[in-house]
């Protein structure tokens, strides 16, 4: 078994993740912000913002270990 191997395929697989998670983190932002405008207030957004762990102002261990 090849240590260095693996640890470059699971090196890949984790930039490959990262890139999926950033994009779903988008599209879910834009949806929250350009979906129905009857549905979407301010607390939606205040809501989204809080439980999105890939915010600027987030500095959790989770965003800085990605």
């Amino acid at each position: 078994m090849d240590l260095k191997s693996n640890r470059i395929h699971l090196e890949e697989s984790l930039k490959d993740l990262k890139q999926k998670l950033v994009a779903l983190d988008m599209l879910m932002h834009n949806t929250t912000i350009v979906g129905d405008p009857l549905r979407n207030s301010n607390s939606i957004l205040k809501n989204y913002s809080k439980s999105n762990p890939f915010a600027t102002d987030n500095k959790s261990s989770t965003n800085q270990r990605l």
